[in-house]
């Protein structure tokens, strides 16, 4: 069964899906075997290890079928996605102890702050320092507030950056500056977190995708396989979903 941890600026699957198509994502990620090895293969070669991290925007596919591996997608605006600039191998010492983390925090209730203290070590085996988030400036800040509090409406980025009384060029350079990603890409994280939630709510996969501002369910699914590498049929039925 794929398990998914929904945060506020990271999804966390867990699952053994199997063998995605070459894909890049619009967030940085952590891989991790819960046994086993994985095969990342990447444009210049393959690759095999226990852990592994990868940044935004590289092209890749990996192979653990029948396995079951920890999948951290990171919002490009977290400390963690900037750190994350190159794919690395992880040592196996570190990837076995962050399987055992897992363990750990899966033999009792997962609750917000066990995943908190679960998501600190895992961050730090991967040599990396901090989860936060990096952006400071007050108008991207409220523009991702209305993002939050409009996600099921049609939102544009000449829309919002009118709400924050800037143009529309100067609030999309502004932005990726301060985030790292395109308002577009950022809207589209959002969407699909939205969409989740709504999942968690016991909407239907169509209704939440439709009220996490997606335009149809088929919209959401070739999203999400975007991102994730995965379509909902894939785990539609057999996915449980924790909010952390």
């Amino acid at each position: 069964m794929t398990e998914i941890f929904l945060a506020q600026n990271h999804v966390l699957l867990k699952s053994g899906y199997g063998d995605p198509v070459m894909h890049q994502h619009q967030a940085a990620h952590i891989l991790v075997a819960l046994e086993g090895n994985i095969r990342i293969r990447l444009a210049e070669g393959e690759y095999e290890g226990k852990a592994a991290l990868i940044p935004s925007g590289l092209s890749h596919t990996v192979h653990y079928v029948g396995q079951q591996v920890l999948v951290f997608l990171f919002d490009c605006i977290t400390m963690v996605a900037e750190q994350i600039t190159k794919f690395r191998l992880l040592p196996d010492r570190d990837a076995e102890q962050m399987a055992a983390a897992y363990r750990k925090l899966t033999a009792g209730e997962v609750t917000p702050e066990s995943y908190a203290q679960f998501l600190s070590r895992i961050i730090e085996l991967s040599h990396l320092t901090t989860s936060q988030n990096r952006m400071c400036d007050e108008r991207v800040q409220e523009a991702m507030d209305y993002v939050e509090e409009h996600i099921s409406e049609e939102l544009s980025v000449g829309k919002v950056a009118a709400m924050v009384c800037l143009s529309e060029g100067r609030f999309s350079h502004l932005f990726k500056e301060q985030t790292g990603i395109t308002f577009a890409g950022y809207l589209l994280l959002r969407k699909i977190y939205h969409t989740y939630l709504g999942v968690a709510d016991g909407r239907s996969i169509t209704q939440a995708a439709m009220d996490g501002g997606f335009s149809s369910p088929a919209h959401f699914a070739t999203m999400n396989k975007k991102l994730f590498g995965i379509t909902p049929s894939d785990i539609c039925g057999e996915f449980c979903l924790h909010l952390v």
